[in-house]
């Protein structure tokens, strides 16, 4: 089988707040994650490879156009962003993991990398859910969503599409120092503490 992106580095450029001399190759294997943790999450690996298999051959049909242009190709958009927002920050070289620094401009530190990272991947699962949404209510016109083999290299379609944490329903006792909650002042108090995973 061959692998195919559903999306070009130019339209990854277009469409995004990667800028147009970010080199193709280093966006490229993004491109190629991003399909593979995220989209395929949402597709499942059988329409996935199926998809991929009809555009390298040419052969989509129209409600598979519309699927790959409205809904595969604005979701892949932001899950490549989510994955190169860190990595645009560090890379990895034969010195080992460097921070870019530049003459012109300030480089961001990882509290605010890590803002944009979040607000990026919101956006990402906005449009996955957008994409399941579409995928739910027109399943006859796409087969290969709940069929197809199924044996243990294959992943099934998932509905959530939502990071969340998990409330606890306990205090964060860090947060607590000489009697008060240290985010919320004297005399408040915090029910429960949420736990990014």
């Amino acid at each position: 089988m061959i692998y195919v992106n559903f999306i070009s580095t130019t339209y990854l450029k277009d469409n995004s707040p990667i800028i147009a001399n970010v080199s193709d190759d280093e966006l490229v294997p993004f491109i190629k994650i991003a399909q593979d943790t995220g989209l395929q999450r949402a597709l499942g690996t059988n329409l996935m490879k199926d998809l991929q298999n009809k555009v390298a051959n040419s052969s989509l049909n129209a409600n598979e156009v519309i699927l790959l242009e409205e809904y595969i190709q604005p979701c892949v958009v932001w899950l490549v962003t989510q994955e190169w927002t860190l990595f645009s920050h560090y890379k990895y070289t034969n010195k080992g993991i460097t921070k870019q620094t530049s003459d012109n401009s300030a480089s961001a530190d990882f509290k605010e990398v890590n803002f944009l990272r979040d607000d990026v991947r919101n956006k990402g699962e906005y449009f996955k859910e957008r994409l399941t949404k579409y995928l739910l209510a027109n399943q006859p016109l796409f087969p290969m969503y709940w069929g197809g083999t199924v044996d243990v290299s294959t992943i099934l379609p998932k509905y959530n599409n939502y990071y969340s944490g998990i409330y606890t329903g306990r205090r964060n006792l860090s947060r607590y120092r000489d009697g008060y909650c240290t985010d919320c002042g004297p005399g408040e108090v915090n029910e429960g503490t949420w736990i990014k995973l």
